[in-house]
């Protein structure tokens, strides 16, 4: 699959046309319909698959980055599912959005978790011993 098939597929599910995503992001009129080798402008190519919501590698050469995507979020819904019907929407809700995070963003996040559960034992400790 080029990148052109990837992104005209993506837009068709979006119910937008490519032309629109060209002038979303100051891409000049036929810049997409080109793409029919793997793109070598890292920059752009980064661009429209940050706005599309898809793998980069998608469309620098390894189109099956898209499949891989699938099978993640597939995973990430079966989480978001049993944390709704657990905890109720508010917890799913964070972890929908902890799921759209990078991995640096999550262990950044998790860190301060775990600071704050540190603090909290020790908040806890404290007001047992003051009891």
């Amino acid at each position: 699959m080029t990148p052109y098939e990837i992104i005209k597929n993506k837009c068709d599910e979006r119910l937008t046309s490519v032309r629109k995503l060209e002038l979303a992001l100051n891409l000049s009129n036929g810049y997409i319909k080109k793409q029919t080798a793997p793109m070598s402008n890292y920059g752009k190519a980064k661009q429209i698959a940050d706005f599309l919501e898809i793998p980069v590698e998608a469309l620098t050469g390894n189109p099956e980055a898209l499949e891989e995507r699938k099978t993640a979020d597939s995973g990430s819904e079966a989480i978001y599912e049993t944390i709704s019907s657990q905890y109720g929407e508010g917890a799913s809700e964070a972890v929908k959005f902890l799921l759209s995070l990078d991995s640096e963003d999550r262990a950044e996040i998790r860190g301060e978790m775990r600071q704050m559960l540190r603090l909290k034992k020790y908040q806890d400790k404290l007001e047992n011993l003051n009891a």
